[in-house]
């Protein structure tokens, strides 16, 4: 406990009962130094008792998994139902650029539940990749770095049938045997 409150804690030396309280040989006031957004923020102690309060929570968004159709997956249509599941409930979007959840248009069902479904449009043959981007209750949302891409290889054009054995249009005929 003494080395994670001198790792919280900037000491001067004045007194206070903030060291008492931990037991410290000498008294001290303490600088609470907390990052927020980034950014190292130091804030004083007065003299007298604190109760510091620290408040833990959820501050990530989503995570998605189980990709149907599986990411690299084939896939015949330039219209794909995407259905995948999140770690937490969420609302979800998808997007065939590369956006944030607040920049994409196109919304998922499944709000408010673990398990999403993005009816999709307008991909091309070839490489594709899908953008899928959700938030949470706490509205922890994907940015562009944590979206997820979702890539496939579209195929829908339909095979050409050639080098027929016999050739195309020959008439065949059988003769029974007694």
């Amino acid at each position: 406990m003494r080395q994670l409150i001198n790792k919280l804690f900037v000491p001067t030396l004045q007194s206070n009962s903030i060291a008492r309280r931990y037991g410290f040989a000498n008294s001290f006031i303490f600088t609470l130094l907390v990052f927020i957004a980034g950014q190292l923020i130091s804030i004083p102690a007065s003299a007298g008792d604190y109760v510091w309060t620290f408040t833990t929570g959820d501050f990530t968004p989503p995570v998605q998994s189980a990709w149907n159709p599986a990411k690299s997956a084939l896939i015949s249509t330039a219209a794909p139902t995407i259905l995948f599941h999140t770690n937490e409930n969420a609302d979800c979007k998808w997007s065939l650029t590369d956006d944030a959840y607040g920049a994409m248009a196109n919304d998922c069902s499944g709000d408010g539940t673990m398990s999403q479904s993005c009816i999709t449009a307008g991909l091309i043959e070839g490489a594709e990749i899908v953008y899928v981007a959700c938030r949470d209750a706490a509205l922890n949302a994907d940015t562009i770095i944590t979206n997820t891409h979702v890539n496939y290889i579209v195929d829908t054009t339909l095979p050409v049938q050639s080098a027929w054995n016999p050739a195309s249009g020959t008439t065949l005929t059988s003769a029974s045997q007694a």
